[in-house]
């Protein structure tokens, strides 16, 4: 509390700076700042088993049946890219630029049936051309 009773917030109190009176201070915003990089320092000072440090989204991870690599995930997107609602083949192309060894992608919305596709131009599993336009993708 200030002599007026009411509560100091230290950003904004007046700051006096060489010569110049200012009317408030980023002192509280600067020593937070100094205090979460000794933070990230002391961080990168644990190291694994390499001497390396651990980076958390890079070290490997088991995910039910799938040993995964690292914890880095494509998630699902529409594309809208697919016509009457059959994989193309260009989408082959497309996730293999985007994949990793030992990586998980979840593919587009993919429609389960006719009444159920949420944007046009998606694909879908509903069909058997469709499943096996899907085929040759995974």
């Amino acid at each position: 509390m200030g002599t007026t009773g009411k509560a100091v917030i230290p950003l904004l109190t007046p700051y006096k700076m060489g010569n110049f009176q200012l009317s408030h201070s980023n002192r509280c915003y600067k020593e937070e700042k100094e205090k979460e990089k000794e933070d990230r320092r002391i961080d990168l000072k644990k190291m694994g088993t390499t001497g390396k440090a651990v980076i958390p989204l890079l070290t490997p991870y088991k995910m039910g049946n799938f040993q995964l690599s690292h914890r880095i995930v494509l998630a699902p997107l529409t594309r809208q890219r697919s016509y009457g609602n059959v994989p193309q083949p260009h989408a082959i192309l497309y996730y293999s630029q985007r994949t990793t060894n030992g990586g998980l992608l979840i593919t587009e919305a993919t429609g389960v049936s006719d009444s159920a596709q949420g944007y046009p131009f998606t694909p879908g599993i509903w069909t058997d051309e469709q499943v096996e336009a899907w085929k040759p993708i995974v």
